[in-house]
């Protein structure tokens, strides 16, 4: 319910609800769809840290290639789980309103 003042389950109130319930899972699919497109982004970066090479090695100031793909993949992983980790929050914040919305009467 919009929360209009003598609101008790009017058919006003249900319509904004079921379009606001439409918006959100518009919303989920779309932040879904987000983190499926990170992952990728992810693993296509990993895929060329993976192909290090000694003189990039070097000049990242590791002591090995094992060394500078760890290091890397390490900052890598760092910024895209705190990425998607944000876009997962919010995916349950949207899922919890929901919810509140089609209890409403």
């Amino acid at each position: 319910c919009v929360g209009c003042v003598w609101c008790v389950g009017c058919v006003w109130c249900g319509v904004v609800d079921y379009l606001e319930v439409q918006q959100i899972e518009r919303e989920i699919k779309r932040l879904e769809l987000s983190i499926a497109q990170s992952q990728k982004e992810y693993a296509a970066k990993k895929q060329q840290i993976d192909y290090m090479t000694q003189d990039k090695a070097n000049r990242l100031g590791a002591s090995s290639i094992a060394d500078a793909i760890a290091t890397k993949t390490n900052s890598l992983k760092q910024a895209y789980d705190a990425s998607i980790n944000q876009t997962q929050q919010k995916i349950e914040s949207l899922k919890q309103r929901k919810q509140q919305l089609s209890q409403n009467p």
